[in-house]
């Protein structure tokens, strides 16, 4: 109820995502609220991303080939923890394996799973089909692994931004992520990839033998895209509520 409050006496709200926004509105409007007071929130929330490191777009990748050969390959960066649902990309792969679709995936991170992860690798028989890297802080080594990948996967629960979809989108890379999370709500359907209804490894591994189909599209857009979560840009927009909010106390 606190946090109520400093909300809807703040001049301006600002949300990273369109799907933060959804929620905070479902969660203060859920009981007490009245119209007016949807309207008058509705008008001070604003919504901007979180900005790209500059060195992504300034090596944006624009010779990616199309993803119709295989194996099909896969790259998921994030830390190995159990809300980064890494499992349900291994089993992903398992999945496709089973049908006689070539894959590999390279995990880049680490965390409280990695032996976890590394025992399902096992217990699949993935040992040729999945590479983990640990931790990479190296930029140009990170950028590599991207540019010979082919799919972004984190299909994540929780994610209130997720940078690494943007980085994997500079470099041509369609997603693969959960609906209502992270960057989804910034991307129409099938946009830039593929945003799955729930964490569930069928629902990944169909979404990314469809993204194989639609590769050349999908990757195209994801340049596009990405350079809208450009700093210089969204920092424009914060100096823009930052004025508005002084001039309206004058």
């Amino acid at each position: 109820e606190y946090a109520c409050e400093i909300l809807f006496h703040a001049s301006k709200v600002i949300y990273i995502s369109p799907d933060l926004k959804q929620q905070a509105f479902d969660r203060l409007f859920k009981t007490k609220r009245n119209v007016s007071d949807i309207s008058s929130y509705e008008i001070k929330s604003n919504v901007i991303p979180n900005g790209v490191d500059e060195y992504w777009l300034d090596n944006v990748y624009k010779n990616k080939v199309g993803s119709s050969r295989l194996p099909i390959k896969m790259i998921q960066v994030s830390r190995l923890e159990k809300r980064k649902n890494v499992d349900v990309t291994v089993d992903s792969v398992y999945i496709l394996q089973q049908k006689g679709i070539n894959t590999h995936l390279t995990i880049v991170g680490d965390g409280t799973q990695r032996d976890y992860i590394k025992k399902l690798v096992r217990k699949r028989n993935l040992e040729d089909n999945v590479t983990m890297t640990g931790f990479i802080s190296d930029k140009q080594r990170l950028l590599e692994l991207y540019r010979t990948s082919d799919i972004f996967i984190m299909p994540s629960k929780g994610e209130t931004f997720g940078i690494s979809y943007i980085e994997a989108m500079t470099q041509g890379l369609p997603v693969v992520g959960l609906k209502g999370t992270g960057v989804s709500g910034y991307f129409s359907h099938n946009e830039v990839g593929i945003f799955v209804k729930e964490s569930d490894p069928q629902l990944v591994a169909e979404a990314i033998l469809t993204i194989n189909q639609l590769y050349e599209g999908m990757s195209n857009n994801c340049l596009m895209k990405s350079a809208v979560f450009k700093w210089d840009a969204i920092i424009d927009k914060y100096l823009i509520i930052y004025n508005d909010i002084n001039n309206s106390k004058r």
